[in-house]
C-alpha cells in the first residue's frame, strides 16, 4: 500500500509493505514515510536477523538503524549511528543530554534487588590503552552561571563553581592507591579544599 500526497509543493510518500524474502534487509514488515522527489525517508521495520525486534530507520541515500526495541523489551542501540542522544532537548551537547525544565529529580537509578549488596550503582569507568600511574579517573563538575554588571547591563554566563574528581596515584598491580580530591572556587580561584589520598585527609 502506497499513499501520496503533494505537500507544499512536494510528493510526500507513505507507505507499508509486506515481505516475504527477510533476505530484503533483514525484515519481514515494513512502514515508510518519504519524499518521492528525494532519497529522505524515516522507516520503522519487523527486524528477522539474529538480533530481532523493530527497528527505527532514517536516511538520505542509504537507510541507516537508529534504534531497536527487541521481542524481549529490551532497547538496542548498540547500532546506533548518531553522535549524541537527547532527552528533553534536540540539540544534545553530549553523547547523552537530558534537559529538566523544572526543579525535581532529573535523574533516577532505582534498583529492586532484595539482597544485602550495593545496589544501585553509578559508575565511573576509566579504559585507557596506556595507564600510567597519575592517570585522573572522572570528575564531578558543578556548573551554574555567574553575573557580571560591569559592563552596564546584567551579563550571564555559564561557570564551574565546584567539582570532585578521583585519580589513580599508583597503578601497579597489588599496590594500588586511589586518590579523591574536592575543589572550589574562591574570588575567582579554583582551590583543592579536601585531599583524600594513600596517606592522610587534608583538609585546605
Amino acid at each position: 500500500l502506497v499513499i501520496n500526497k503533494d505537500v507544499g509543493g512536494s510528493i510526500g510518500r507513505a507507505g507499508i509493505s509486506l515481505i516475504s524474502d527477510n533476505s530484503v534487509n533483514g525484515q519481514s514488515a515494513r512502514i515508510t514515510l518519504e519524499r518521492t522527489s528525494g532519497s529522505s525517508f524515516i522507516g520503522m521495520d519487523l527486524a528477522s536477523d539474529s538480533r530481532d525486534g523493530i527497528r527505527f530507520l532514517t536516511g538520505d541515500d542509504t537507510e541507516v538503524e537508529r534504534m531497536r526495541i527487541k521481542s524481549n523489551g529490551l532497547v538496542d542501540i548498540t547500532n546506533l549511528t548518531a553522535t549524541s542522544i537527547g532527552i528533553g532537548t534536540d540539540t544534545p551537547l553530549a553523547p547523552l543530554h537530558i534537559k529538566s525544565t523544572d526543579d525535581g529529580t532529573t535523574l533516577l537509578l532505582e534498583s529492586t534487588d532484595g539482597g544485602t549488596t550495593l545496589a544501585p550503582d553509578l559508575v565511573f569507568k576509566r579504559t585507557s590503552s596506556t595507564p600510567v600511574s597519575g592517570d585522573n579517573l572522572g570528575s564531578i563538575r558543578f556548573l551554574g552561571m555567574n553575573i557580571n554588571d560591569e559592563s552596564g547591563g546584567t551579563v550571564v554566563a555559564e561557570h564551574e563553581f565546584a567539582d570532585i574528581y578521583a585519580r589513580g596515584n599508583d597503578l601497579t598491580t597489588g599496590t594500588e592507591d586511589g586518590e579523591l580530591y574536592f575543589r572550589t572556587f574562591i574570588d575567582g580561584t579554583q582551590r583543592r579544599r579536601l585531599d583524600l589520598n594513600a596517606l592522610a585527609m587534608v583538609v585546605n
